[in-house]
């Protein structure tokens, strides 16, 4: 569609279209075009406010010289063009490594993602972080009225802070000026330093306390300390030590934990492998090859399908997805999702205190009653122990009343945890129990993956049930009320993850 300007008495009109960028010369009646003189045509145009410049010119002579030669007149003819605005393109940062090809790199065997969701990136001081694509500036437009048009948007360039500059000699590559971990989120990269530890743990630097990322070259020793407000970074081991962070940690070696050590992450933990340790974490846990005698926690996923999980006790509240879980030797392997075992427990407990409190309550109320009415025969003693009765009353009402508001916000924390369940793509062993919130089963023979172990309601009743992933077949798992809600979580042989039967699985 376009704008016309016609008066009807003349033989051509100026058709301009609607975003203003051509204008063409259209025939109206064919007889009168040969008598147009070039005076009536620029009379026209300039009726249209059309910008006479040198290219409307030349082409309107271009046109009039159709008409001297009687040539055949196009019913529309091009007279004016304007210029369209160019959106530019926005500037770009690619990293020089991605997380997947480092991951891959270091272990093709058995591939973990040693970074967050985030891209975190750490780097030495002098190290190339990658290549900037510098962004194309924007370039106005102007229509047929000689009006100028604006692009859309200003093309965004990619922002870096003072610790990180563009290379001497490639302008297009970009440079650390420090140690620390390089994020880009937003077209800009900055750079936050980290304390750099390029040996052990050890006596010789002694334990470590900081609110910045801590980057670990070796390996955290036996009974060493390493907490952060942030996230830990280790290229070694860790040893039987304690490891707190309050985001991340991420372990390029294993954890040798000894029944004594402790990692714990408000955010992910990611690790090759991990024996006899101790793992609680906020987000996920990746483990990418085993996971043995261990005691683990996380309230996000356990993600370690390309590994093996033996012994010791595994909670993951949002699921998991295993490789092999248990052996062929039967050792006792512990795994719950859903509901937090221990959280139940603790609801137990809870309703146990309630129920003692309201029952000596209403036995020091029923008491009291007849006392009551006799109050203004009391003695000095005997009224002052009456105070301290009702003093009691009062303070296990209020008592009763928190354990109230505590049982209803565990049980609807419980409850408002969606369908989750455990995969298993390879084989589960005989000895491995299984709990999803209150039931609990114990496999008494292997079966061979992919599947998926979950609770389904039938028949009004909760059920643990397999599911073959390739053939989508069902079968019911015999399975128990447990006692407490939990998991043995007091058992010292579970809670140290060794190996009862000395069998060295």
């Amino acid at each position: 569609m376009a704008d016309s300007n016609h008066d009807a008495a003349e033989p051509i009109a100026v058709d301009i279209s609607r975003d203003g960028l051509r204008a063409w010369i259209r025939v109206v009646i064919p007889d009168g075009v040969y008598a147009t003189t070039r005076e009536k045509l620029l009379d026209l145009i300039e009726r249209a406010h059309l910008d006479l410049n040198e290219s409307v010119l030349s082409r309107v002579e271009e046109w009039l010289d159709l008409v001297t030669r009687h040539q055949e007149i196009p019913p529309r003819y091009l007279v004016a063009e304007g210029r369209p605005p160019t959106q530019g393109q926005d500037g770009d940062f690619m990293w020089l490594e991605t997380p997947d090809e480092k991951a891959h790199e270091s272990d093709s065997e058995s591939r973990i993602n040693y970074y967050t969701a985030n891209t975190i990136h750490t780097v030495e001081a002098g190290q190339v972080v990658g290549r900037i694509v510098q962004h194309i500036p924007a370039e106005v437009g102007i229509d047929v009225f000689g009006e100028r048009i604006k692009p859309l948007k200003k093309p965004v360039e990619v922002k870096m802070d003072a610790q990180l500059a563009l290379d001497d000699h490639d302008p297009t590559l970009i440079v650390s000026r420090a140690a620390g971990r390089v994020e880009y989120k937003n077209h800009t990269l900055s750079l936050t330093e980290i304390l750099d530890i390029k040996r052990d743990v050890d006596f010789s630097t002694g334990s470590i306390e900081a609110s910045i990322d801590v980057m670990v070259k070796g390996t955290i020793r036996d009974h060493f300390e390493v907490r952060t407000k942030r996230s830990v970074f280790v290229r070694g081991a860790i040893e039987a030590a304690q490891v707190s962070a309050g985001q991340n940690v991420i372990v390029q070696g294993g954890i040798l934990g000894g029944n004594k050590g402790r990692v714990r992450a408000k955010g992910d933990i990611a690790v090759k492998f991990c024996e006899s340790g101790r793992l609680d974490a906020g987000g996920d846990i990746h483990v990418g090859k085993a996971l043995l005698h261990s005691r683990t926690r996380a309230q996000g996923r356990f993600i370690g399908e390309r590994g093996t999980v033996i012994g010791g006790q595994l909670y993951a509240r949002l699921g998991a997805r295993i490789g092999t879980l248990g052996c062929a030797a039967g050792v006792p392997t512990e795994v719950s999702f859903g509901p937090d075992p221990l959280m139940l427990a603790w609801l137990r407990r809870q309703q146990i205190q309630r129920d003692q409190d309201q029952s000596t309550l209403l036995r020091i109320t029923e008491a009291l009653r007849p006392v009551l009415r006799k109050v203004h025969i009391l003695n000095v003693a005997q009224r002052r122990r009456v105070a301290e009765m009702l003093q009691r009353i009062r303070k296990l009402r209020n008592r009763v009343a928190v354990l109230e508001r505590q049982t209803q916000d565990i049980q609807q924390a419980s409850q408002s945890d969606k369908a989750v369940s455990v995969g298993i793509s390879k084989i589960v062993h005989e000895g491995v129990t299984i709990q999803d919130g209150y039931r609990q089963t114990t496999f008494r023979e292997g079966i061979k993956g992919p599947l998926r172990i979950e609770r389904r309601r039938m028949d009004g009743v909760w059920k643990i049930v397999v599911v073959n992933e390739l053939t989508g077949s069902i079968v019911v798992l015999p399975s128990r009320q447990t006692d407490d809600g939990a998991l043995d979580s007091q058992n010292p042989v579970a809670l140290a993850g060794t190996d009862p039967h000395g069998l060295g699985c």
